[in-house]
């Protein structure tokens, strides 16, 4: 395998990123950097305490992400990565700030995202908790925190070039669930180290469809892709986010921009003309961005309303058993019709 290879994991707690990192990385040669370790360590440093809590923790990374960059647990890593030949994985991942930090920094970085169903990941992580209560609450923590500097897993996720599927529980290092896990890593390095070598998987390739889909939206805020296909894999059906109807014009040919922000602009117009400042208008503006996304204002239909109209539309036999596969989802989303 190619030295000098950095693998980041990103995934919610109870994911099984740790186990990957030690037990399944850890047997293919990669050394394990751990920025909850990290973060540990500084706090030990301030307070003086020998072993905090989940909760302390991440407190505490909201709190040292706002005084010194949401970057700066990524940099205390790539310190220890530097003018190493070796081959890392990063783990304890947990804001977008640590991710646009290593990959400014590190040229062979592979971002896997792992992942794992809520009820899989209770299930591993119970016997820490009192009660699920508690669990909820940590784990809306840990997806996003409501703040810049804070937890952000579920923006992490976005910057995955990859995600392996770790729902099933591993029975031990000869287990068929342990050789699917790793099976599906070496194919994820593989695909990196040695491009070509390996052609794309059904679901690989219909999830490439779906996001070529994606790019014939006009949305500039976000772009979605679906697409419809029966047990075979032969695609039925397909949409995209956008304006529906013939006659209805896109937002940036009929305002020259997302309607909601023309929204949000003609009120920001409106504060001035009570007498505001333009400074205190976009304070103002911005915070109403921030809190106020006012997507049922959207002009557009989802790529995948968009996709089961077109699949009602065109009135063909429709099959019992469909896949929606969405450009933007973390697994092929299977329905019933």
């Amino acid at each position: 395998m190619k030295l000098g290879l950095v693998i980041a994991l990103v995934g919610s707690f109870g994911s099984g990123c740790t186990y990957i990192a030690e037990e399944v990385l850890g047997d293919m040669d990669f050394e394990k950097i751990s920025l909850s370790d990290i973060l540990r360590e500084e706090y030990k440093k301030e307070y003086k305490e020998s072993e905090p809590s989940r909760a302390d923790l991440q407190k505490y990374g909201t709190e040292i992400r706002l005084k010194k960059g949401t970057g700066y647990l990524a940099e205390q890593a790539i310190k220890a990565i530097n003018n190493s030949e070796r081959n890392f994985v990063i783990d304890s991942i947990r804001n977008p700030g640590e991710l646009e930090k290593l990959k400014s920094s590190l040229r062979d970085l592979i971002i896997i995202g792992v992942y794992a169903s809520k009820d899989t990941r209770w299930e591993r992580v119970a016997k820490f908790y009192d009660n699920y209560r508690q669990f909820e609450d940590d784990d809306k923590t840990d997806q996003d925190e409501g703040v810049h500097h804070g937890q952000r897993v579920t923006a992490c996720y976005l910057y995955a070039d990859m995600v392996v599927d770790n729902e099933k529980t591993i029975h031990g290092k000869g287990s068929n669930s342990y050789k699917y896990l790793k099976n599906q890593l070496e194919r994820c390095l593989c695909l990196v180290t040695k491009p070509g070598s390996i052609p794309p998987s059904e679901d690989e390739t219909l999830m490439a469809v779906a996001y070529a889909n994606s790019q014939r939206s006009s949305c500039h805020k976000r772009r979605v892709g679906a697409i419809i296909v029966d047990s075979k894999g032969h695609i039925l059906s397909s949409g995209y986010n956008e304006v529906p109807g013939t006659n209805s014009e896109p937002c940036l040919d009929k305002y020259g921009k997302c309607y909601r922000d023309k929204i949000k602009d003609d009120f920001a117009a409106k504060i001035r003309d009570y007498g505001f400042s333009d400074e205190d208008s976009r304070s103002i503006q911005k915070a109403m961005w921030e809190e106020f996304k006012i997507l049922d204002r959207c002009r557009a239909l989802h790529a995948e309303e968009q996709a089961i109209l077109n699949l009602v539309r065109f009135g063909s036999r429709i099959p019992n058993e469909m896949t929606m596969y969405d450009s933007t989802a973390q697994i092929p989303c299977k329905s019933i019709f």
